[in-house]
């Protein structure tokens, strides 16, 4: 779950850009990785109109329009970088959220979130404003000795509404055992959903922290999920006889569809599903990148082999940008495909491709970021 956390475990919590190209050129820039080693890669871009943003695992880069570093500071890998009202937010060596503007100068600091404790993650930072967020802190239990008649501590994981003023300024916690994947917030931005590893879906009103409903899944296991645009939950579940299935919820727990996925196959990698605008889910799963349309197969792209690690991004037009191992592939809507770009060998993209204000194509991988 590390990787989904540091990649799209945010309130987008999705991989669609409301941009979209067709074809690239050569490289405009290049911005080269200074460590050696491959342990500080880029493994996300955040486009913005002076630029963009590139997260490592334990640094975030503000790079300008033509590739000029601007600056760089710290970042705590436990939650995803997110931007919203022109701020970058993050968390910083003390475990606190921390803004800063495009400058590079801090503006929010000193924030401490609420029920963070042992080994805390952040899955959720949802901004609501006026320096209010939502988040979801998720604790490990602390490795320690018990006696034998002794239940050892569990994990907890907690639904958090609060402002810069820490555990006397909250709007609401809610407090829960256990897992649970990365919490989803409707893209209304007044429903917060968690699947936690009792295997049940819990709905929050985002303002008030009121149960908004409730249901279990009958399946032995789930692997990923996402909200469509009608705020569904879609959900990759497993069975009994671990056959892989996508299937759609409604919010009060109704089985709309579900779609029987390859058999022998298994989810390659932590991207959850994604949605386009017409709200067909694209998943990639074994050896392909499906399309499905209530619960149809719309489309399917066959990959060279199983891929450990593909980043996928949707455009605008709903067409699709593929990164695998060293190339870039455009999908149209008939799932035909193109390759766009191609790395010497062993260059892989470790990052989503996304697109600039300028229309560019920015990805990253192990060598650096580049811009097309």
């Amino acid at each position: 779950m590390s990787e989904y956390v540091r990649l799209f475990g945010d309130y987008r919590n999705g991989s669609y850009i409301s941009r979209s190209i067709r074809t690239v050129g050569e490289p405009i820039w290049f911005v080269p990785s200074t460590d050696s080693a491959n342990v500080e890669l880029p493994e996300c871009i955040l486009p913005t109109d002076e630029g963009c943003y590139v997260q490592f695992r334990t640094r975030v880069m503000a790079l300008d329009r033509s590739g000029k570093q601007r600056w760089e500071t710290f970042r705590d890998s436990g939650m995803a970088i997110l931007v919203h009202d022109s701020i970058l937010y993050l968390r910083d060596g003390k475990g606190e959220l921390k803004g800063l503007n495009a400058a590079g100068e801090t503006v929010m600091s000193d924030y401490e979130p609420t029920a963070c404790y042992h080994a805390c993650r952040l899955p959720l930072v949802y901004p609501k404003g006026e320096n209010r967020f939502l988040l979801h802190t998720a604790n490990r239990a602390p490795e320690v000795e018990v006696e034998e008649e002794q239940a050892p501590e569990k994990d907890d994981y907690n639904l958090v509404s609060q402002g810069p003023g820490g555990l006397m300024d909250c709007d609401y916690i809610i407090e829960f055992e256990g897992k649970a994947l990365p919490a989803m917030v409707s893209s209304d931005g007044k429903r917060v959903v968690l699947l936690n590893d009792e295997h049940q879906v819990l709905s929050y009103d985002v303002a008030s922290g009121r149960s908004t409903g409730k249901f279990q899944l009958n399946d032995a296991g789930f692997w990923l999920a996402t909200l469509d645009n009608n705020g569904n939950v879609v959900i990759v579940l497993q069975n009994s006889d671990r056959q892989w299935k996508l299937a759609l919820y409604t919010p009060d727990g109704k089985l709309n569809w579900e779609y029987w996925l390859p058999s022998g196959a298994v989810p390659p990698n932590s991207q959850p599903p994604a949605v386009d605008s017409e709200n067909r889910i694209l998943l990639v799963f074994g050896k392909q990148l499906l399309r499905i349309a209530n619960g149809e197969l719309d489309y399917v792209f066959d990959l060279e082999r199983v891929e450990p690690i593909v980043r996928f991004t949707v455009q605008e037009d709903n067409t699709v940008l593929l990164a695998t191992q060293n190339r870039l592939h455009w999908i149209g809507n008939k799932g035909m495909g193109e390759m766009l770009v191609e790395m010497p060998p062993g260059e892989w993209l470790t990052t989503p491709p996304v697109i600039d204000a300028e229309g560019h194509l920015l990805i990253g991988t192990i060598k650096g970021v580049y811009c097309f």
